[in-house]
């Protein structure tokens, strides 16, 4: 990555419901012309960072997969992926944990700080169950998370980018490296 640009995709999902929307509606009709417009964006930097609300490849509670709406608007466009191949990462929140997610398939790593407020979800565990994805064509590489209430950051370093998720004391939860779109995290 060394001196690649990199940018941050802002979209705006906060009204974004949990089922598939018809594909006649007005709501679905303005989504899939504002992901478009997500994926020209996307070609302006070599390293995009998608943000949004709901997260479209992690997990909610009880390993609930991502947001079936926004999946099922983005793969016409990216069938496989969902995302432009220049997006390499995803941070959402609405799930109220941190997680951060790494695929063996080739999907952009997703990062969930919904950690920062109140009614945290309970933590899920460690473990991904056997054939549990957040979407049907995501093979799951790496998961951690936690409930501890706190806030992430991000940082680049060189050719990779430090996320570090901090409990509401300062103190470590969750350490991760990414490079391009594989992560892999440690807890301290």
């Amino acid at each position: 990555m060394g001196g690649q640009s990199a940018q941050l995709i802002v979209f705006d999902s906060s009204k974004v419901p949990g089922q598939i929307l018809e594909k006649t509606s007005s709501a679905y009709q303005i989504y899939a012309a504002q992901l478009q417009a997500a994926d020209r964006l996307a070609e302006q930097a070599q390293f995009s960072i998608f943000m949004n609300h709901h997260p479209i490849l992690g997990f909610g509670p009880a390993f609930k997969s991502g947001n079936p709406a926004l999946q099922d608007i983005m793969q016409l466009s990216h069938p496989q992926r969902l995302f432009p191949a220049k997006v390499q990462a995803t941070l959402a929140g609405h799930v109220h944990l941190f997680e951060a997610i790494s695929f063996a398939s080739d999907h952009p790593t997703q990062f969930v700080a919904g950690n920062g407020g109140s009614s945290l979800d309970q933590a899920l565990p460690s473990q991904v169950p056997a054939g549990a994805t957040p979407y049907a064509k995501a093979e799951v590489a790496h998961f951690s998370n936690s409930n501890q209430a706190g806030f992430m950051t991000m940082e680049r370093v060189g050719a990779s980018w430090k996320m570090q998720a901090w409990d509401q004391l300062g103190k470590p939860i969750s350490s991760c490296v990414m490079q391009d779109n594989k992560t892999s995290c440690a807890t301290p």
